[in-house]
């Protein structure tokens, strides 16, 4: 911009908000609509060398996120805005809906606070479900709250489209701590 700030399309930089095993989420404002963006910025190169399993990258596993992702619209859910995959550049971006923080679990949130929470959190579920979509990573950190107080569930990275009744989990499942036992040790999927 004016302001020699990065850009990527109508999105300018304005600071880096974490980072995960692939790559890193960087905040961006939109100079058509003023509003902020979380951007998922990826590695192209480094995801293509990558494997997740023998047959696929880490690249695969991106472009299944983006597929299932773009089936999803509701108001517990963070919402793909869109991809930007410039064939010129090594940089792969996802820009998502920005939601301003996460629940504070450690100083206490209150019974009725904590009740709106889970029901938020059991409607993304539900959602996703009727969609034959398995999150496979509820965790805190994928638990996201607006600044109205709604929970939306983030990071569908290692997320799974069923196709009937007897698929089973074909890839390992999320945050080992977060698993139940049985879908570690594979006699459940």
């Amino acid at each position: 911009d004016d302001l020699g700030n990065k850009m990527i399309n109508q999105y300018v930089h304005l600071g880096k908000i974490g980072a995960g095993s692939y790559g890193k989420v960087v905040l961006y404002r939109n100079i058509e609509d003023g509003k902020l963006y979380a951007v998922k910025v990826l590695n192209k190169p480094h995801m293509m060398k990558v494997r997740v399993v023998r047959s696929e990258t880490a690249m695969t596993d991106v472009i299944r996120e983006v597929s299932l992702m773009k089936m999803l619209s509701h108001p517990n859910i963070v919402n793909l805005i869109e991809v930007i995959d410039d064939p010129n550049s090594d940089k792969f971006y996802m820009v998502l809906e920005y939601v301003e923080g996460k629940i504070v679990w450690d100083k206490g949130i209150g019974e009725a606070t904590c009740r709106k929470y889970l029901r938020d959190i059991i409607s993304g579920v539900i959602y996703l479900h009727s969609h034959n979509i398995i999150h496979s990573d509820i965790k805190p950190d994928n638990l996201l709250v607006t600044s109205t107080g709604n929970v939306k569930i983030g990071d569908f990275s290692v997320s799974q489209i069923f196709e009937d009744d007897d698929d089973m989990l074909r890839r390992s499942p999320g945050t080992p701590v977060f698993t139940a036992p049985e879908c570690c040790q594979g006699t459940i999927a």
